[in-house]
C-alpha cells in the first residue's frame, strides 16, 4: 500500500488538541512528542519513535484529536488516511475491531475522567499494569 510521507522540522506542530482528524501517521524516522493541555500548561504525554502509530484515536468515532503532536526531532511520517485506516480495520476480524474499538473508548473515557477531576481540582490516582515479565502484570499507582 502507498503511503504519501511527510517530512517535519523539530518543534513543527503537526495537529493540535481539539482538532479534527482524518490523518493518523506513522513514524518512519526521528520522534513525536504528544502533549496535552494540563492547567493551561502543556504536559508531555510520551514520546512516539519510528515504527510506531499516532494520531488514530480521532479516526475511530470521528472525535476531535486528543493531544498535540509536536516533532521531537527532524521526522519522516508515513500518513495513514481515513479511508486507508478505515479499510485495514474493516478487514480484521470481528474481534479485532471490537478490541480496537473498546479500547479507544476506554482510553477516551479515561482522558474525559481524568479532565473532569481536573476541573473539579481533584487528584485521582491512575493505575497502571506493568509487566513483571512475560506472564505477570503488577499495578503501580501514579
Amino acid at each position: 500500500m502507498d503511503m504519501p510521507q511527510k517530512q517535519f522540522c523539530q518543534g513543527e506542530i503537526i495537529f493540535k488538541e481539539g482538532d479534527l482528524g482524518d490523518i493518523a501517521y506513522l513514524v518512519a524516522t526521528g520522534a513525536v512528542g504528544l502533549y496535552r493541555s494540563v492547567d493551561v500548561e502543556e504536559t508531555l504525554l510520551g514520546n512516539v519513535e519510528a515504527g510506531q502509530l499516532f494520531g488514530e484515536m480521532a479516526l475511530i468515532g470521528d472525535k476531535p484529536r486528543t493531544a498535540t503532536a509536536k516533532a521531537a526531532s527532524d521526522c519522516l511520517c508515513f500518513e495513514v488516511p481515513h479511508k486507508v485506516f478505515e479499510s485495514e480495520l474493516t478487514d480484521s476480524s470481528a474481534l479485532m475491531r471490537s478490541l480496537v474499538h473498546n479500547l479507544i473508548g476506554h482510553i477516551r473515557s479515561l482522558m474525559d475522567k481524568l479532565d473532569e477531576d481536573e476541573e473539579e481540582d481533584e487528584v485521582t490516582a491512575v493505575i497502571y499494569h506493568v509487566p513483571d515479565d512475560y506472564k505477570t502484570y503488577r499495578q503501580q499507582q501514579q
